[in-house]
């Protein structure tokens, strides 16, 4: 491996090969193939052999030679031109691609082919990996992964070549040091407020994200080297740097000195007016060089250490140390001082302090820098098909999101044990952005044919009708280039990126003649074509971040003779109106609604002054000196104070909307608005054309109560995150708009997402995905939903079903009219099954749903209604469909809120063992945590031994006297350890009603059997090994206790079925059974049939059959939980006598046998599936299916 890194050659190559993966000798000269074709840069085409694997596929290796200097990004699509040429002549599954250059660099990439699953066999569906390697260069991962490959078959060639892993691992070695940071004993600290030093780590997680982020992209810009090694090497620096010790806690000389003034004094400021702070007792402007005392050269010469490095502007490096009478609000977030003062405790007042050995490290803990140089990092960001294995500028989003999750307070225990979780594939955001721009151009130039546009995306070159009409291929371009798109909840900025990179890949195809450079065209698609708002400030500057490095990208070499040019290197535009910190879902209201169509503004002067607002924006985009910033910003603060004048003069809005307008200010990096606006933010009056993402997954749980009411007030009602998107996105559209999001699939079915498929199924829906999990750490089904923002008319949808393989998904059209047509409007994946399901009972059901369902969905409307039910009941007979809710009561069961202290396991029961080994182990967890003293426990030698001399009724005592005194969850929430035996148990039939309902009197049997659910599933029968102490001093606490729902009383001790209330998402059955007379607990809803003629044993067999359960998970409910009303809205056909006898012998004899098992311990699984086998065809037989 180091011979090939370096000294490569043609035979060194051949040789690791031969050696490591029983490469076949086969040289072969193809210099033919590049010869008459536009590649003069490349030669000596070779075919070097090849490599058979025992799955007959086989892997052919080539090498090239580049006749210049070879990086990263050199000539990248010409070699990918070339490989897919050889591959074409020479067609084989995959291939390496090695191309090197005289300096011994060389790019060895992995090709494979993309199988869709289709026999399309087109260019683009190659997918290229590749390792950038130079002699210079550490190439760790390259001679980790590689060296270690066993090339036994192309999978495995392309797990060596995985970004993920690399990326996986860099956050793990990131996350540990992040980790470290925090603790005290490092001692970081921040000023935030200089009057005291109580706040010094306050919120330390956020500012050590900021220089993550800070350090990670000046990192990243060095790999086009905009910034010196010199800064970053310990000999270099122990050179200049007084004192400089790398592993020291005491000294922080390295961040202030070296890394504060590269941050705010250097990227921030023009290479000519670059200067240290001058005034005398007196706060420096924050673009001036701090710290000279600190080094051990002149400030002269520190000038020069910097000057090679250009100004970037672009406000990521302004300085966060703000004064109310120069900037209007009052921090010190980062600490960048000449003063040196201290807090009586020992922090420095106005210094940040950070010591060297967080950068450095010692022998115990790894310096970022050393960390940051054991990895290869690109500035290119990696895409579906092109994949360089090094860090790209995706990371910092990768970084961003999980680091906040520990950062945040809610979700930091769980962020700490998982070691990573990344967010929307790349595949699924190129889809959907792919998709959300062919809509788009279908909308704009109705004159062209779709299939025309979706060629411009999906071939790799233009198509032919195209490809001489330079005229049409330039009207495309301008049509895309005024496009608006919006990210709602852009987090790091996955999807404005994605969006970014495909938008400049299709104009540049349409760009025949080559006008518009690569950087010209991103910098005009930042600013007129692509927006995001995120709740959180730092979301913000990430996304910002990462289309930083987007332009830098494009930059090319540095010209060191131009400073006063800065060196050739485009200046970064401001992005504050462009990525906002805001929450979405919260807008403006307007107090006169209805006076307006489309503009907040109607009166000429409001609209005079947003317009100046406007052009204000604009040219704060592209300002470069913190004079005129401060000037436009300044301007900006006094138009806004007179529009919000304006807005309260002219009573538009409520006096305090129009304050919170004034007060949003585009420039304070660290404010988030608390509400969002396109208009007054984005000068966007319309509408955009595609609103794209992936909005948060939070329930109505985890919101506060002040949020929910403004959720209410905006929308009328309140419910998880993703379903307001949907409206929220929806209202920010222009007519005609594509939404395109990815969100769980709950809302196909769940019935408190109504609401959300009348929005969705009222527009025009232009494809469901269904995507499953594609997330790694997410555990939530999900789907992508698009549609435009049109009536749908008589409108077909694409669903693709990727649950199987999202790469190459199932494909079915469905028209829109069928999914509003079906019972509660329900969206279901419509394979030829599900849709005989639907032509069977579609409509019939949709009319009982609709006729019955508001009579029988609460029990005050039954009891309304019960003379017109019962009447349709006796109505009924054999062949009758009818809904389970309409032939059946029951209700949800008991809540205790301690169960500890009412239920108790039954000991002739396996449970009762469980029981008996836990509680010792429950017992001395709590002695450790509490520090409990048992004076009794010193006489025996252990716990066990302890607790095996109590009688059952002592031990109940012991433990509820601990839970007593140390509080119900001393043992864990909802633990049971009581037992009883079968005589202490009630016989129900004996109860008296007032016993049922008031419970029983403590001198007597007052166990009575209690139905807990059933986590294993178990179908058609089950013991129930629970009791609850149904005594009347336990009862009347339960119809009072605040922590207990005492409801469904009047269905306690009946007979009837149950089934399990969450189900696994691989199940195939719903897992009922009959209930016996018990009460019957919240985690055991149950029903009980009131119609003679459909006795609970059928019910049960129907519900345990494949048919009902395929049309529950597809018509009913597709997610995990269970509810009652759910299972109330299945389709019930009548038996007749002959139908009934079937399934009653088939019953009794699954009961027989789970009985027979119950007692054996051995489950005769052939049988019970000989009988199920039955009983799905009697019933397929009976639903005429």
């Amino acid at each position: 491996m180091d011979k090939l890194i370096q000294n490569f050659s043609i035979k060194s190559l051949s040789d690791f090969f031969k050696n490591n993966a029983n490469l076949k000798p086969q040289h072969e000269d193809l210099a033919y193939i590049i010869e008459d074709k536009d590649f003069p840069d490349f030669s000596e085409l070779t075919r070097i052999g090849n490599v058979e694997f025992k799955n007959s596929d086989e892997l052919i290796v080539f090498s090239c030679k580049y006749n210049g200097i070879l990086s990263e990004r050199s000539s990248k699509k010409k070699q990918f031109e070339i490989a897919k040429l050889v591959l074409k002549e020479d067609f084989k599954d995959g291939a390496i691609f090695v191309f090197y250059d005289d300096a011994g660099k060389f790019r060895f990439s992995f090709i494979r082919r993309n199988w869709d699953g289709k026999a399309d066999k087109k260019y683009s569906s190659w997918k290229r990996f590749t390792y950038f390697v130079s002699p210079e260069d550490t190439n760790k991962t390259f001679k980790q992964r590689i060296g270690n490959c066993t090339f036994k078959d192309l999978d495995s060639i392309q797990d060596a070549f995985s970004v993920e892993k690399l990326t996986k691992e860099f956050y793990n070695d990131l996350f540990k040091w992040y980790q470290w940071t925090l603790e005290s004993e490092v001692g970081i600290t921040f000023p935030n407020n200089t009057a005291t030093s109580d706040d010094d780590r306050v919120k330390l997680e956020e500012q050590m994200i900021r220089l993550i982020t800070r350090l990670l992209f000046v990192w990243f810009i060095k790999q086009k080297h905009l910034v010196p090694d010199d800064l970053f090497k310990k000999d270099k620096l122990s050179e200049i740097l007084k004192d400089f010790t790398p592993e020291s806690f005491s000294n922080g000389n390295y961040y202030n000195a070296i890394l504060q003034n590269l941050f705010f004094a250097t990227l921030n400021k023009a290479v000519t007016e670059r200067e240290f702070a001058k005034l005398v007792d007196k706060r420096d402007i924050k673009t001036r060089y701090r710290y000279s005392e600190m080094f051990t050269i002149s400030e002269e010469e520190v000038l020069n250490l910097f000057r090679p490095i250009p100004f970037l502007n672009g406000g990521l490096f302004e300085c966060l140390d703000k004064e109310e009478s120069t900037d209007g609000v009052k921090y010190h977030l980062d600490g960048f001082s000449r003063s040196d003062k201290k807090s009586p405790n020992g922090n420095l007042k106005h210094r940040a302090f950070i010591p060297n050995v967080v950068f450095f490290g010692d022998d115990k803990n790894e310096g970022l820098i050393p960390l940051l140089e054991r990895y290869n990092f690109t500035v290119e960001e990696n895409v579906p098909n092109e994949v360089q294995v090094a860090l790209d500028p995706e990371l910092l989003g990768n970084v961003f999101e999980n680091l906040l999750g520990a950062f945040n307070p809610e979700t930091q225990e769980s962020a700490r044990k998982q070691s990573v979780s990344f967010y929307t594939p790349k595949e699924i955001f190129a889809y959907m952005s792919d998709e959300s721009l062919i809509a788009y151009l279908n909308n704009a130039s109705p004159d062209l044919e779709e299939e025309l546009i979706r060629q411009i995306f999906e071939q790799e070159n233009l198509p032919e009708s195209l490809a001489d009409d330079h005229d049409l291929c330039e009207k495309i371009a301008n049509t895309l280039r005024a496009v608006k798109i919006l990210d709602p909840a852009c987090g790091s900025g996955a999807f404005p990126m994605g969006i970014l990179n495909r938008m400049v890949e299709v104009l540049e195809k349409l760009d025949a003649k080559n006008k518009a450079s690569h950087h010209d065209l991103k910098l005009h698609l930042i600013e007129e074509c692509i927006y995001g708002v995120d709740i959180q400030t730092i979301a913000a500057q990430i996304s910002k971040l990462r289309f930083f490095i987007s332009l830098i990208v494009e930059q090319d070499a540095m010209d060191l003779s131009k400073p006063e040019e800065n060196y050739g290197v485009l200046t970064l535009p401001n992005l504050e109106t462009k990525f906002v910190a805001a929450n979405t879902l919260i807008g403006m209201k307007k107090k006169k609604e209805g006076d307006f169509v489309n503009s907040l503004f109607t009166d000429p002067l409001i609209d005079e002054t947003k317009h100046q607002l406007m052009e204000v924006r604009k040219e704060h985009f592209y300002a470069k000196s913190a004079y005129k910033k401060k000037e436009l910003r300044d301007k900006d603060a006094q138009l806004r104070a007179q529009l919000s004048k304006l807005l309260q003069d002219n009573n538009e809005f409520a006096p305090e909307d129009a304050i919170q307008f004034s007060q949003w200010n585009p420039y304070d990096q660290n404010a988030s608005s608390p509400f969002f606006d396109p208009e007054w933010m984005f000068g966007l009056e319309e509408g955009f054309d595609v609103v794209v993402g992936n909005p948060p997954y939070i329930s109505t749980k985890g919101v506060s109560a002040e949020f929910k009411k403004l959720l209410e007030n905006q929308y009328g009602f309140a419910d998880d995150t993703y379903n307001h998107f949907f409206f929220k996105g929806n209202n920010l559209l222009k007519k005609g708009g594509i939404l395109s999001y990815i969100t769980p699939k709950t809302f196909w079915t769940t019935q408190t997402k109504r609401n959300l498929r009348d929005l969705v199924l009222s527009q025009t829906v232009k494809y469901i995905f269904d995507t499953a999990n594609p997330f790694e750490a997410a555990m939530v089904d999900t789907c992508i939903t698009s549609f435009s923002k049109l009536s749908p008319k008589e409108n077909i949808i694409k669903f693709l079903d990727g649950s199987k393989d999202l790469k190459a998904p199932d494909i079915y059209s469905i028209y829109q009219s069928i999914y509003i047509e079906t019972q509660n409007s329900v969206i279901f994946k419509p394979t030829e099954y599900n849709l005989k399901i639907y032509d069977l009972y579609g409509k019939k059901v949709k009319d009982l749903y609709e006729k019955w369902w508001d009579k029988i969905l609460t029990s005050k409307n039954i009891s309304k209604n019960e003379r017109e039910l019962q009447v349709y009941r006796e109505s009924l007979k054999p062949g009758d469909l009818t809904l389970l809710g309409l032939i059946t009561e029951g209700g949800v069961g008991l809540q205790t809120g301690n169960n500890g202290k009412y239920i108790a396991v039954r000991k002739s029961t396996k449970w009762a063992k469980n029981i008996i080994d836990s509680r010792p182990k429950k017992l001395a967890e709590a002695i450790r945590i509490k520090k409990i003293k048992i004076d009794a426990l010193e006489k025996f030698a252990n716990i066990n031994e302890y607790l095996n001399s109590l009688s059952e009724f002592a031990i109940a005592e012991l433990f509820d006297n601990l839970k007593e005194k140390y509080g119900r969850d001393i043992f864990g929430q909802g633990y049971i350890y009581r037992l009883v035996e079968e005589d202490e148990i009630a016989d129900v039939e004996q109860l008296t009603e007032d016993e049922k309902l008031n419970g029983i009197d403590k001198n007597k049997k007052f166990y009575v059997p209690y139905d807990k659910g059933d986590k294993d599933g178990n179908r058609w029968y089950l013991e129930t090994p629970f009791a609850i102490a149904w005594s009347k001093e336990n009862v009347g606490f339960l119809k009072t206790d605040p922590k207990a729902r005492y409801q469904g009383y009047m269905y306690y001790f009946k007979e009837g079925f149950c089934w399990t209330n969450i189900l696994n998402p691989q199940a195939r059955l719903l897992k009922a059974k009959l209930k016996h007379k018990s009460v019957n607990d919240v985690g055991s809803m149950s029903l009980s049939s009131i119609v003679n003629e459909v006795p609970n044993y059928f019910i049960v067999t129907l519900l345990n059959s494949e048919l009902l359960f395929d049309y529950y998970r597809e018509f009913i409910n597709v997610t995990v939980n269970i509810q009652i009303n759910d299972i109330r809205q299945l389709p019930i056909i009548i038996p007749n006598k002959n139908e009934l006898l079937k399934c009653k012998i088939l019953f009794d004899h699954l009961v027989q046998l789970k009985k027979n098992a119950s007692k054996t311990g051995e489950i005769i699984e052939s049988e019970i599936n000989e009988s199920e086998i039955k009983i799905n065809d009697i019933i397929e037989k009976l639903y005429q299916f």
